[in-house]
């Protein structure tokens, strides 16, 4: 199979699709509406990861997000603690990238568990809403794509 036949494969499995003549037959005959080519476009690259490669653009982009609180954080065993759970390199990385947006202003440093939870709402709300029936938060939120995409530009360059 090329490689431009199993992305396409890849792209319609994200997308819910089954890539079947009979399956797109029977989209037609129901009159429902389907994901077309603009929503096929519309998929982030995280969502073609393995589950591994997905949880380490959501520690990133969670990290991205509490960036500013990270930051102001004194305490040193508490950022031990957060380099041990999310990984020394990843957290680095975080740090010495030029992320600047602030997101979360006021907000105090939470825990692990946390930031990686709110990774994946970031990245979720940035799905297109085309994928809402498999990702119910998803809302096609430009500032949470942008954020989730430079995320996995930075897990690429690690």
């Amino acid at each position: 199979m090329s490689e431009r036949i199993a992305r396409r494969a890849d792209q319609h499995a994200a997308l819910g699709m089954t890539d079947t003549r009979g399956a797109r037959f029977a989209q037609v005959w129901t009159g429902a509406k389907g994901p077309d080519f603009t929503d096929m476009a519309a998929v982030p690259r995280w969502l073609l990861l393995t589950e591994n490669e997905q949880k380490r653009v959501a520690q990133v982009t969670g990290l991205m997000k509490h960036r500013a609180a990270i930051e102001r954080e004194l305490s040193g065993p508490r950022l031990a603690m957060l380099a041990e759970a999310m990984g020394e390199d990843l957290l680095d990385a975080v740090c010495a990238s030029d992320f600047t947006e602030d997101l979360q202003s006021n907000a105090t440093l939470p825990r692990p568990d946390m930031i990686v939870a709110d990774g994946w709402d970031v990245m979720h709300r940035g799905l297109p809403t085309v994928l809402a029936s498999r990702f119910s938060d998803a809302s096609g939120d430009p500032k949470a794509r942008a954020l989730s995409e430079k995320a996995f530009d930075l897990v690429r360059a690690l």
